[in-house]
């Protein structure tokens, strides 16, 4: 049977960094310490991050502490944006997984701002490409076994 491997893509989720400046001008950056949360399952985020430095994790999790991640954002990434835009309780947890620097901008203004610098078009493509992912990686699990979706992944033959 032939497998479907489906290549994930390097996601984009930011701007040139003076972009990102001037997108999160006024918000000073905090300092998280490892595991510290950004947000929770419950809130319904008004705010979106700018992880400036540091890594963080998306997960879901289960009463009894078991823990699925999802996503991880990297240095100069777009933290939370989705989540803001929903309107509802997020359903998902995020937490930095070392110290780190994020700035915090009311998701109104961040659209504001958004359409200011004239960044819908490439905001939308950010968006889009995170959606893209997410179906990806939904196809990978239904389609594939568990050697191809690891193969997804890292792109290269396996030896167990």
């Amino acid at each position: 049977m032939e497998q479907n491997i489906l290549k994930v893509q390097k996601m984009s989720n930011t701007f040139p960094e003076e972009m990102m400046l001037k997108l999160f001008e006024g918000c000073s950056p905090d300092i998280y310490k490892k595991g510290q949360m950004i947000y929770r399952t419950d809130e319904i985020l008004t705010d979106v991050f700018w992880l400036s430095e540091g890594q963080a994790e998306v997960y879901v999790s289960t009463e009894d502490g078991q823990k699925q991640i999802l996503a991880f954002h990297y240095p100069h990434s777009i933290v939370g944006e989705v989540e803001s835009l929903y309107g509802h309780p997020c359903g998902l947890n995020c937490s930095t997984t070392k110290k780190s620097t994020l700035r915090k901008c009311n998701v109104e203004l961040f659209l504001e701002r958004i359409q200011k610098f004239g960044l819908m078009r490439q905001y939308l493509a950010l968006l889009a490409g995170k959606t893209h992912s997410s179906v990806v990686h939904l196809a990978n699990l239904v389609l594939n076994d568990c050697q191809s979706r690891i193969q997804a992944f890292y792109n290269s033959e396996l030896t167990h």
